[in-house]
């Protein structure tokens, strides 16, 4: 079972070196890729949130065994992330969508 799914037009940080998918994905299951991974996600339970930042470690956790999440984004440094999450904010501005991220990315593609 998955811990995680990546969405379908994932955003990735410049310093991302790869943006293969199966790569991708293989890097953020392993116990130790050796590389640190922020991924952007949807959040779980929290009302009103548009999105979360957690380290890939996190993602590791047998909770998401059974919950797992849907990561939109993939960064290697913090600000990166929060470069992702303006830049997602922006396009949803853009889109005449202010404040809605989550259907701003609904819209986009499939959850």
């Amino acid at each position: 079972m998955r811990y995680f799914t990546l969405d379908k037009n994932l955003y990735t940080g410049s310093s991302v070196r790869t943006k293969n998918r199966g790569l991708l994905h293989l890097l953020l299951s392993r116990k130790r890729s050796g590389r640190n991974y922020y991924c952007i996600i949807y959040p779980g339970t929290a009302k009103g949130a548009q999105a979360e930042i957690r380290h890939s470690v996190f993602l590791k956790n047998p909770y998401y065994r059974k919950h797992p999440v849907h990561v939109i984004g993939v960064a290697s440094t913090l600000d990166e992330a929060y470069g992702i999450i303006v830049k997602i904010s922006d396009e949803a501005v853009t889109a005449g969508m202010t404040g809605d991220l989550r259907g701003y990315l609904a819209g986009r593609c499939c959850l």
